[in-house]
Formats: structure tokens, sequence, C-alpha cells
């Protein structure tokens, strides 16, 4: 991988800038976690930054100069690259954040998200091009595998053959979507908003006064802020790298919600199902987390009222689909409402038989008494929009738990709680 020993500055960019200008792009292009290249109207790379050469099977940037896309990836993505940038020579008409596939020599496969733009020198004249390229493989990665999940949740619909399991599949699943295609938005508007394009105007400045380009940033009012800038830059970028990798995650752990609740709606018939020893606390945090950016979206509030309570034996996955239920219900009863104290009290505590109960309590439209023995029943609904499937899935989970599901409501405009209580170890 990368030398350590070699320097930024045994290479020039492009029509050998002075060597002050050199100094400040090789703290940005040394540290930078993206790979930032520059190449001229060949597609040969002249300039490129210590990831771009991490990402490679070649050991220094000397060896990567002259060479083209063609030395580095298949033919299909090289030639597509290749297009890419003779097409900004000729138009002089940038991209930002074009997502491409990379099939490396050994076969393996990564995906990048590219913005690319042309190079100019001091007569406004394009001599190459350069961009910038943010790794997205593990959030590619999640997508293809929401779009198995897909296919799996068809196939588990057509086996299952009854209305009833389908429609809950649909609605949990949906869940889940939600979270993902948030998710999704989220990342795309990053992306979208990210300061590489920035970069051109470092570029601009400093080609415009390479011939003095000690004085212009000592002196120059503007020029003497680029040293800064380009700190600031490369802290931001590293800030939204992070962000990136956090989001991803969280895409990925949405992503195998999903695929738990198809397996675990394939398996339906089976007597037994896997078994996981957790702490209730944990498995409450998780269903936050699932429906966290919902949450945020709307304005509302969490509060957390956990006693102290055992660890149980229980499938994961078939409590989170409960909660996750719960919790979403609970923000349709609030938004309803209109109201701006928007308040969701979470609970934990262990019942007088020794069972953990968990609870979801809200301060939304409540429940009419007379509605109340309704709830479960397949197909019922009090919302406009509703389908009526979530609540009477969760009580057929809840029969498989061997657990019970508990309402109170005070009326209409009175809130409500929602409590499921599990045994410590199954039955």
């Amino acid at each position: 991988m990368h030398d350590p020993s070699n320097h930024f500055a045994e290479q020039r960019l492009p029509n050998q800038s002075p060597k002050g200008a050199e100094t400040l792009l090789a703290a940005l292009l040394d540290n930078v976690p993206d790979a930032i290249f520059f190449k001229d109207l060949q597609s040969r790379f002249t300039c490129v930054s210590r990831a771009m050469v991490e990402r490679t099977s070649i050991k220094s940037r000397e060896e990567i100069l002259g060479k083209t896309d063609f030395d580095l990836f298949d033919e299909e993505h090289a030639r597509k690259a290749f297009e890419d940038e003779q097409a900004i020579v000729r138009t002089g008409e940038p991209f930002f954040n074009k997502i491409e596939k990379e099939i490396w020599p050994d076969g393996s496969i990564s995906w990048v998200s590219t913005s690319k733009m042309p190079l100019y020198d001091e007569n406004g004249a394009i001599i190459g091009t350069f961009g910038i390229s943010s790794d997205i493989t593990r959030r590619m990665s999640a997508e293809l595998k929401l779009k198995d999940t897909q296919k799996e949740l068809l196939e588990a619909s057509r086996l299952a053959g009854i209305a009833e399991i389908s429609s809950g599949i649909l609605h949990n699943i949906g869940n889940g979507l939600n979270s993902v295609n948030t998710t999704g938005n989220v990342l795309s508007e990053r992306l979208a908003n990210s300061r590489v394009a920035n970069l051109v105007k470092i570029a601009e400045m400093i080609r415009s006064n390479k011939d003095n380009i000690a004085q212009y940033i000592s002196e120059d009012p503007k020029g003497s802020k680029i040293p800064e800038y380009l700190t600031q830059l490369s802290d931001i970028l590293q800030s939204e790298q992070e962000f990136l990798k956090e989001e991803v995650q969280q895409l990925q752990k949405y992503v195998e919600h999903l695929k738990a609740i198809v397996a675990m709606q394939q398996n339906y018939s089976r007597t037994s199902s896997l078994i996981d020893r957790v702490a209730p606390e944990e498995l409450m945090e998780e269903a936050l987390k699932i429906s966290e950016i919902s949450l945020t979206r709307h304005g509302i509030d969490v509060l957390r009222d956990f006693k102290q309570v055992p660890i149980i034996d229980v499938s994961r996955h078939k409590v989170l689909q409960i909660l996750v239920n719960f919790i979403r219900n609970a923000k349709y009863a609030i938004d309803e409402t209109g109201r701006e104290d928007k308040l969701i009290l979470v609970g934990l505590q262990s019942t007088e038989d020794g069972n953990v109960a968990f609870s979801v309590r809200d301060n939304g439209v409540g429940i009419d008494p007379e509605v109340l023995p309704k709830l479960f029943q397949f197909g019922f609904t009090t919302r406009e929009q509703g389908h009526g499937f979530g609540l009477h899935a969760c009580a057929n989970t809840a029969k498989e738990l061997k657990a019970r599901i508990k309402v109170d409501s005070e009326g209409k405009e009175k809130g409500a709680c929602f409590t499921l209580v599990v045994p410590v170890q199954p039955q």
C-alpha cells in the first residue's frame, strides 16, 4: 500500500505549479479519505491522492502516474470513465455524485460516488480533468441485499398462501422500508450537498495566481485564507465520510431486520424458532433506533422509564416486530392530535409473575372504549389510511412467543398505552 516516505512534494501538479501550491494541496490530498485524481487530455493520471493509491495494488504514486483506468479496472468500467472524461474535455460540463461500479482485475467489485470537473490552464483552455470518488460499497451492498429481501418477500407470500400472513408481512416490511427509504434520502441529500465542488474554486484561485503564489497567499485577503480553508475542508470531508459510514451501518441494520422478518414468516408454520438471550433494554433501544428517523422527522420526544429487569430468552426479531409496530402506531396517534408537545414514554418493568413488560405510552388521540375489543381483528383500523394488519400481526406473533398484549386508554384525546408481557424463558 502507501509508502510513508513517498511525499506529495515529489510530484508536480499539471503545468508545474509553484512549490507553495503543491504544499497546500499536499495536506488535503494526503489526509482526505476519498480518492482524488487529476488527469491529462488523454485521461492519464498526472496526480493522485494517497487514498487513490491505497485503493489499488500499486505501491507508490509514481507508479500510477501516466497510467489510465484501463490499467486499473476492467474494460467496461474503464471505457465508461474514459468516455465521461472525454465528454468533459469537449464540453467543459462537470458532473457530480455519479454512482459507478468498479470491477478490479482480481474480479472484486466496489462502488463509488464520483464527481469530475474540467481542469483549465491560465488561458482558460481545458488541459485535463480532475475529480473525487467516495467509496459507497457498503451502502450499495445494503441496497442489493434489500432487493434480495424483496424477492424473498414475494416468495414467502406465495408459499404462505394465506391473506392474513401475506398482509402481515407486507405491513412489517413496509415499516422497515420506510426507514430504509428515509436513510437513503438522507444519504443522497448529503452527497448532493457535498463540499467537493469547492475544490474547483480553490484550484481556480491557485491557477490564477500561480506566478506569484507566495505573495498571493501571504498578502492577498482571499489568498491568505486558502491554507486555513483547506484544513477546514479536509475536516469537513472527513466528517462527511464518518457520517456516511454511520448511515450505511444503520441502513444495513434495517435490511437485516427486514430479512429476519421474511425468514420469520417463511418459518411461520414451524413450532421452533431461533432463541436469543438478550437484555430487554437492548431490544427496546433497538426498536427506538429503527424508528428514530421517523420520530425525529415528526418532532416526537421519547422518554425512558426502565426498571431493572432480568435477561430473557426470546426470539429477538419477533419482539422487535411488535415493538416497532407499537412505536409506529403511537407516532400516528400523536400526529392526529396536531399538538406541539409530542411525547412517547417507553418503559420496562417486571410483572408480579416474574415476566418482563415492554410498554409504549403516547399522548395521542386515545382509544374509544367501544373500539378496544376490535383492535386486534384482521382488517380493523381507526386510521383513514390504515389497513388493519399491524396489530393483528402483533397479536399472532405474541401468541408464538407465549406472550400477551395489553392495551389501556382512558378514552379519546387521553392517549394510550400498549404493553407486551414476555416470559423470561420460552415455554
